[in-house]
């Protein structure tokens, strides 16, 4: 009987484990890590922003529970965050990233690269790459 108790534990160990798809369960992760700002594209011109043409660096540390911005290596926006997922907007996602002190962002990971867009016609889209 008690083997007959540990074969059905373990089966059902098994199947909640495979259930569990890998995309599905990194996808909150996804965002976390250091970020470094590549370009910002946007503005009523059009214009293109780069490390190069701005003279500053910028990057992102991003954790499970704070999301942290620092401009030539000195913080300068900390908060809380949580991931939301919205109706599909003309960003291209569905998922926001909403700040406890305020303001909200559309994103997009892909692979190595992060997108934020600002929400607004003319605003930004600020591209970052994984570190």
């Amino acid at each position: 009987m008690k083997n007959k108790w540990i074969l059905l534990f373990c089966g059902c160990m098994t199947l909640l484990i495979e259930s569990c798809h890998k995309d599905e369960c990194e996808q909150n992760g996804a965002i976390c890590g250091e970020w470094i700002w590549e370009k910002s594209v946007g503005g009523f011109g059009g214009w293109t922003e780069t490390p190069a043409s701005e003279g500053v660096t910028k990057k992102l540390k991003i954790n499970d529970f704070t999301f942290e911005s620092y401009v030539n290596d000195s913080l300068v926006f900390q908060s809380a965050y949580e991931l939301e997922i919205r109706p599909d907007t003309s960003f291209g996602t569905n998922t926001y990233i909403k700040f406890e002190q305020g303001g909200v962002q559309a994103i997009l990971i892909k692979a190595t690269r992060l997108e934020l867009y600002d929400l607004c016609a003319d605003c930004f889209t600020h591209s970052y790459v994984r570190k």
